[in-house]
């Protein structure tokens, strides 16, 4: 309490003292004894007012002090954040025109990355120093080239001890393990966490790059969102960790912060290229479980199972891992089950247990010792191959078809592919010209080629066939496939200029190539 205020406070005591002391001395005692009980009163009333300004004093002086002594602590919050800010902003413009998605191991980190890699620069920390604090950023992408969303990106930013200083004291081993620790640890409880997605293909691009973008990185972007301390899921356990190739296996995740679990995807560990797509909608959602059934895949691997939430994507870890199983590939249909004997026909097998490097054959029917590979063979997915119907030598014909795969082969015995006649075509002669004396071997090319195919050479003269015809067999005739053969040339006596014929059981062919003697 100030000394003014105690002069005040005595200058009433003395006031209120004079007014009683002046009251009539010749009141009786009574009047007295009240006197003193009003005197009492004033006096009291006093002392409370001065006890009310000393705690209201107090409690001003103490505001003022907690107040000056918060300032360092706000002022260290405010500048922690603006270092995870600006951290995250920096990995953003970064890693929009350098995804980091390339073939060189300089260039892929943060390609699904798990936990998540450097956002830029060349590693292994992505950080920025504010005042006393340190913040770094770790980036995981998912890439699916050619989508409007081609990028999504996963930047999770925390306090770190890895500075440049403390980086020089490390082995490489030792720095190794500690990044691994700091980055895993980041992405399970970031202190921000921001998903930015790209679209790497402006409009009017004509077609979509399938690979990394090159010059159109970062035509459009947009933050999905950008939270403080998020809860990130984290997985404990997964029942069962294996099931066929086909898919429709019934899996459940354990752990925990699963509220809300918007989607499970699967990632090849030893592919991260190969997301299993689209990801699968998970059901039964709690805090700590969910279910979801396993979509089928054409890569036989080991996936990480990664849950994303509102609060972030999980980490791919060893106890997150499901595997995938052979199983035999079973076809139900064939798109069409006819074509010519040429080939050439598009064929989409539909089925089951498809995987990459699967093979498609055409065994005959007649004699399943005559089996015809088709190429090319795509897996589009675990349900689907496309192929092209390879060329036969014989003329009508059926033909079964089979695929195999790492699981077993099926042969589809139910629906056969028949090859009906075709009409034969010559499109050329190689070489096209030799000595009147015949002997040369030619390659005759052309479409309707079957097994039992003759050739001759017709005299030529104006444009048309001599008439009557001459007409000289070709030998040693051999058909290579429905679209060659090879022969060799008869000798001749007359003329300089013939054309080449192939006759088989369907027809002979009037689109003729010419040999000239």
């Amino acid at each position: 309490m100030s000394l003014g205020t105690q002069f005040q406070n005595a200058q009433l005591t003395r006031g209120v003292s004079k007014l009683v002391a002046g009251r009539r001395r010749d009141a009786s005692a009574v009047r007295r004894k009240s006197d003193q009980d009003e005197s009492g009163a004033v006096l009291i009333l006093a002392l409370v007012f001065l006890v009310a300004v000393s705690l209201l004093m107090t409690s001003l002086l103490n505001w003022v002090r907690n107040d000056n002594t918060d300032i360092p602590a706000y002022q260290n919050a405010r500048s922690a954040e603006y270092a995870a800010n600006s951290v995250t902003q920096l990995a953003i413009q970064n890693i929009r025109y350098q995804p980091l998605l390339g073939t060189s191991p300089s260039n892929t980190q943060t390609l699904n990355a798990s936990p998540p890699s450097y956002c830029w620069g060349a590693g292994p920390v992505s950080e920025i120093t504010i005042d006393s604090d340190t913040m770094a950023a770790w980036c995981s992408t998912a890439w699916t080239p050619g989508s409007t969303a081609t990028r999504v990106v996963t930047i999770s930013t925390c306090a770190t001890t890895l500075t440049p200083a403390f980086q020089a004291t490390q082995t490489q081993t030792q720095l190794a393990s500690l990044v691994t620790q700091a980055a895993t640890s980041c992405s399970a409880a970031p202190y921000l966490q921001t998903i930015e997605t790209f679209d790497d293909y402006p409009p009017g691009t004509s077609q979509a790059n399938p690979g990394e973008c090159i010059q159109t990185c970062g035509s459009a972007m947009d933050e999905t969102s950008s939270v403080w301390s998020p809860i990130v899921p984290s997985i404990s356990s997964i029942s069962p960790a294996q099931g066929s190739i086909a898919g429709g296996t019934p899996v459940t995740v354990t752990g925990t912060g699963f509220t809300g679990a918007t989607s499970a995807t699967l990632i090849d560990i030893n592919a991260f290229q190969n997301i299993v797509s689209p990801p699968v909608t998970p059901s039964n959602v709690t805090s700590t479980s969910l279910t979801f059934i396993t979509p089928g895949v054409t890569n036989q691997a080991t996936y990480f199972v990664v849950v994303t939430t509102p609060g972030g994507t999980s980490p791919g870890t060893s106890v997150g891992e499901f595997k995938y199983v052979n199983a035999p590939p079973t076809i139900t249909g064939l798109g069409t089950v006819k074509g010519s004997t040429g080939g050439g026909t598009s064929l989409v097998i539909t089925g089951t247990g498809f995987i990459t490097g699967a093979t498609v054959n055409f065994i005959d029917t007649a004699n399943s010792s005559v089996v015809v590979p088709a190429t090319p063979v795509t897996v589009s997915k675990p349900t689907q191959i496309a192929t092209v119907t390879p060329s036969v030598v014989t003329g009508v014909s059926t033909y079964y078809v089979s695929v195999t795969t790492a699981g077993g082969t099926f042969t589809d015995t139910s629906q056969p592919f028949t090859y009906e006649p075709i009409f034969p075509v010559v499109g050329g002669v190689s070489p096209s010209s030799g000595p009147a004396t015949g002997g040369t071997p030619v390659t005759i090319t052309g479409i309707g080629f079957t097994a039992g195919a003759t050739v001759n050479f017709v005299e030529e003269s104006g444009g048309t066939a001599v008439t009557p015809a001459v007409s000289v067999p070709a030998t040693s005739v051999s058909v290579t496939n429905s679209t060659t053969l090879t022969a060799v040339t008869p000798a001749i006596t007359i003329g300089t200029t013939y054309y080449v014929t192939v006759t088989t059981p369907d027809g002979t062919s009037t689109n003729y190539a010419i040999f000239t003697y």
